[in-house]
């Protein structure tokens, strides 16, 4: 047995297929794949000349030239090993047939995905989120319910004074916050709140109603500030008397909030609460008061100055609207 290979001999299955010719049809479909050089094509009885005559790719045998007119009268013989992998149907094949995590990125194709696939609440496991997770400001956020609103923000860095208007919208409006640090330009000054019904308000003389307290570090005790009928509401004075200023960072810092009148005939309420700011002996560590703009029409504008002369350099005003509903 020298010289001779010993194995298993592969099983094919022989096929034939047998077509009419039309002396007009070149190409036909066998029912199997196979080859040109696996394939013997026959016309009415005589062998073929593989590629001279015809080709095989896949299933289509295509003559050179077409066969003439007959029943039967092309053979084609050729065998087609078993176990040979056959092409599924267009859209034969079920999830059933699809293992678990087979399909990956790469196989789907970009933009495939639309919302109407995606869960509307899909359970997410905290071991599945993982990296560094997108800053969210108020721009990403919406159909939030809140009673809060930012109205405006706005940090002094020139020479300046503040004010805030639309304040006429109160119609949702609980109460208006105002957050402040002021720095003033001048010596020897106090912040004035100013209130008023056009786009920029003016001092009134008689129009306001209010009383303020405060606390010295030398000479302590709780000291009365502040009368009625004032032109405006002076927030952060002592015994009459300015200190705010440009000495060592002198300045304030507090909180106010606003109750729009709710046309009931009453007045716009006020109050507010704070620090100075500074290291002058006679520096307010702490002041409150309250009080009413004696009118019952609305403000539309609220304005921060200091009194007599000069404005503020540095800090910042925040102004927040708390909502009925």
């Amino acid at each position: 047995m020298a010289g001779f290979l010993v194995g298993d001999r592969p099983s094919y299955t022989p096929t034939v297929d047998t077509f009419n010719g039309t002396g007009a049809q070149t190409a036909f479909t066998l029912t199997q794949e196979t080859t040109t050089d696996a394939a013997i094509v026959f016309i009415s009885g005589v062998g073929q000349l593989p590629t001279g005559a015809y080709s095989i790719s896949g299933t289509t045998l295509t003559f050179t030239s077409a066969p003439p007119s007959g029943t039967s009268n092309i053979w084609v013989t050729y065998n087609q090993p078993t176990g040979t992998t056959a092409i599924p149907s267009d859209g034969s094949i079920s999830t059933a047939k699809l293992a678990d995590l087979s399909v990956s990125t790469a196989k789907l194709q970009a933009g495939a995905v639309t919302a109407a696939k995606i869960e509307t609440a899909p359970a997410i496991a905290v071991d599945n989120m993982t990296g560094t997770l997108p800053a969210l400001d108020g721009s990403a956020l919406t159909g939030l319910s809140s009673h809060v609103e930012l109205i405006s923000h706005t940090t002094i860095s020139s020479d300046t004074t503040i004010s805030f208007t639309g304040l006429d919208s109160h119609t949702d409006a609980a109460m208006f916050e105002v957050d402040f640090i002021a720095h003033p330009s001048v010596n020897n000054v106090d912040m004035d709140l100013i209130i008023g019904t056009g786009a920029t308000p003016t001092y009134q003389t008689s129009n306001y109603n209010w009383r303020g307290y405060g606390m010295t570090n030398a000479a302590g005790g709780n000291r009365a500030i502040g009368s009625d009928s004032q032109a405006s509401m002076v927030i952060g004075e002592v015994q009459s008397t300015n200190y705010l200023g440009t000495d060592a960072g002198e300045g304030i810092q507090g909180r106010i909030w606003y109750m729009p009148h709710q046309g009931d005939n009453s007045y716009s309420r006020f109050w507010w609460t704070g620090t100075m700011l500074g290291s002058d002996a006679y520096n307010v560590v702490a002041f409150s008061g309250a009080g009413s703009w004696n009118q019952t029409t609305d403000v539309t504008a609220i304005q921060f100055g200091l009194t007599g002369a000069g404005n503020f350099v540095s800090g910042y005003f925040s102004l927040r609207k708390y909502k009925n509903a």
